[in-house]
């Protein structure tokens, strides 16, 4: 992958996670989990994705797919300990 490919993905990682942020600080869950899973596409997982779309996911009452993501974040979040 080049620098340049690089800086795409993480830049439009980076948009899908803001807009994912920002319907769920709406409450607008069922949009957000689109934007966060649109951004877990680009194949870049990090904690706040993982925990943002955990979130969501228990918000609409899909608490198994939720634990999934919450289990990721938790990983995540201690291999950068």
């Amino acid at each position: 992958m080049t620098l340049n490919k690089l800086i795409q993905l993480l830049s439009s990682q980076q948009v899908y996670y803001n807009l994912g942020y920002s319907q769920y600080s709406q409450k607008r869950y069922k949009e957000a989990i689109n934007s966060l899973a649109e951004s877990l596409e680009l194949e870049i997982i990090n904690f706040e994705i993982c925990d943002l779309l955990s979130k969501s996911l228990k918000a609409i009452g899909d608490f198994e797919t939720a634990e999934m993501y919450s289990q990721k974040a938790t990983e995540l979040l201690l291999n950068k300990i």
